[in-house]
């Protein structure tokens, strides 16, 4: 697992595949994935990884909080992966006509801290 950037995500995801469909697992997993995508610095990773989540939780796919990491990770030097940027543009354009966007977490007091644009 050392060296390897997806190995995190992938373990995450694997538990959440696997979890039978517990909301609390599902919930718990999809939060701290959350956590390590507004972590994520390499763009090709968070594109990815975004990607899986977004398929997994509707929640995630429309919140502010991803939609803050999409324009920060847009507004990095373009990527050497053919996909990456395109993908990343066609997620932030899922945005442009949605007037309702969820908030992922229950902790406002941790929302308000947060700022979702730039990395911690």
């Amino acid at each position: 697992m050392k060296g390897e950037p997806y190995a995190p995500y992938s373990v995450a995801l694997d538990v959440y595949d696997d979890s039978g469909g517990d909301p609390q697992k599902r919930e718990a997993i999809v939060a701290s994935l959350i956590v390590a995508l507004a972590r994520e610095e390499n763009k090709d990773i968070f594109s990815y990884r975004d990607k899986q989540l977004a398929e997994r939780s509707k929640d995630y796919a429309t919140s502010a909080q991803r939609l803050d990491m999409l324009k920060r990770m847009s507004k990095l030097p373009p990527s050497k992966a053919r996909d990456t940027d395109p993908d990343l543009k066609k997620a932030l354009a899922s945005f442009r006509f949605r007037f309702f966007k969820t908030n992922v977490s229950t902790n406002l007091t941790e929302l308000m801290a947060r700022d979702f644009g730039k990395p911690e």
